[in-house]
């Protein structure tokens, strides 16, 4: 104990020689020595006291940090100390204990944005737009709602993806398919992207595209689209034009039916090779057709003369054309001319054959009216032992007295409609009215004038019955 040892130290100092004096000298320098031990000591705990002290602000500070980061704000150790009772060693423990715990939390929910995160930037970069400020940084609220915000974005932009890409590959594969159509050579650069992609061989990893997914791509595509349907348009026409030109001058040429439909064969789709043919085609009928414009000219004025038979024309309404008919300048124009007249001739006898069947009609029952008018002029024809004759003769009487009269209406009525809205009806140079009007006054006269001749003849007859009487 310390009472010994300075028992035994007093000992060895008196053993020693040392006086009373400086006895208490040594225990004074002692004693201070002792304390100066005890002062260091004192010092070196209250130095770890406070660095006990400000670890534990430092981690409830952090804690308090965490919590707020993570909205985690309830303690998540629960045997908390109370505050009073509580000694620093207690309190640190807990404190690590509650750090440690929150700071697994953060990396966990770090571990699930970071990745998020990455993918987002990988998505910006395909759809080639610009970063969302929003989520450029994690931040230093990595909440729950926070890890929400950042998969509901990744959605979007995933699903943005996904339309793009449906969206890119409908383009490409109706792009390619125009190719197919036109026979397109595919040399630029887009279109030979565009084709790989359509055949599989233009992704890069599965899922992005050398072409890439941003509007910018999208809009070039559905212009190159847009393009190639007003190539395919303009082709469409060309060669319906081609047709509306090659087919008539078949006709005109009498182009056997088996080369046409060979031509049709060989010359299928929207090919430029399809048009240079055509074009050829073209050139090669309008060539022959200049060999054979003398024949042709003679062949449409045959035609005119047939429809001018057909339709009762006069010579005054020949005289127009009859210039052109006796030209021997066989060229474009004059066929040209000729085929207009006889489209218009076509077109008006179309719309005057009803007439003229009428017409025709009409003077064949007026030959026959004046055929019967003879036959019942003849009392032999009742002795006729011919069977069948009188019924024949009932009919023939009706059509001359009850449907030659009928028809004459109507053919006027046909005849005054038409004058109407066309003009003037000729029929051999005269106004059709007029040549029924004449032919009907010229029946009338001759039924007057037979009518007269029997009356005289009767007369006659009586004065010579008469005579002889007296005589």
């Amino acid at each position: 104990s310390g009472s010994e040892v300075m028992s035994k130290l007093n000992s060895v100092w008196r053993e020693m020689g040392l006086s009373e004096e400086e006895i208490s000298l040594q225990v004074v320098a002692m004693q201070k020595q002792i304390e100066s031990i005890f002062q260091s000591k004192l010092n070196d705990e209250m130095s770890l006291k406070e660095e006990y002290v400000n670890l534990s602000e430092t981690l409830a500070a952090e804690i308090q940090k965490l919590a707020t980061e993570t909205l985690k704000v309830e303690h998540l150790v629960k045997e908390i100390p109370e505050e009073e009772n509580v000694d620093l060693m207690r309190r640190l423990t807990w404190l690590r204990k509650e750090q440690e715990a929150l700071h697994k939390i953060r990396e966990e929910r770090l571990a699930q944005i970071e990745p998020m995160q990455d993918s987002l930037f990988q998505l910006w970069r395909e759809l080639g737009q610009e970063p969302d400020e929003e989520f450029v940084e994690i931040g230093d609220q990595i909440t729950a709602e926070r890890i929400e915000a950042f998969e509901v974005h990744l959605v979007v932009l995933k699903q943005e993806k996904n339309n793009r890409v449906h969206t890119l590959k409908d383009i490409c594969n109706k792009i390619c398919a125009l190719f197919d159509e036109l026979e397109y050579e595919v040399t630029t650069p887009l279109d030979v992207e565009i084709s790989l992609y359509h055949r599989g061989e233009g992704e890069t990893d599965g899922e992005s595209t050398r072409l890439g997914l941003s509007n910018e791509i999208i809009q070039q595509l559905n212009q190159r689209h847009k393009d190639l349907l007003d190539e395919k348009i303009s082709r469409t026409e060309r060669l319906k034009q081609f047709g509306s030109q090659i087919q008539p001058l078949w006709e005109l040429l009498q182009v056997d039916t088996s080369e046409r439909h060979k031509f049709f064969v060989e010359n299928t789709g929207l090919g430029m090779k399809v048009i240079e043919k055509c074009e050829l085609e073209l050139e090669r009928l309008e060539n022959l057709k200049k060999e054979k414009m003398q024949d042709l000219v003679e062949g449409a004025r045959d035609m005119i003369k047939e429809l001018w038979l057909s339709m009762e024309y006069g010579e005054s309404q020949k005289e127009d054309f009859a210039p052109y008919m006796n030209s021997v300048v066989y060229d474009d124009e004059l066929f040209a001319r000729h085929q207009d007249y006889v489209a218009e001739l076509k077109e008006q006898n179309e719309i005057l054959q009803p007439i003229l069947d009428k017409f025709t009609k009409y003077i064949s029952l007026y030959n026959e009216r004046e055929e019967y008018e003879k036959k019942i002029q003849d009392s032999s024809r009742l002795l006729s032992r011919k069977r069948g004759g009188l019924r024949e003769e009932e009919l023939q009487r009706k059509r001359v007295t009850i449907k030659l009269p009928n028809l004459i209406e109507r053919l006027k009525k046909d005849v005054a409609i038409y004058q109407d809205e066309h003009g003037p009806l000729l029929i051999q140079g005269r106004l059709c009215l007029e040549v029924i009007d004449d032919k009907e006054e010229d029946y009338k006269e001759r039924k007057k004038a037979e009518k007269e001749r029997k009356r005289q003849q009767r007369a006659k007859e009586n004065t010579l019955y008469r005579s002889n009487k007296i005589h």
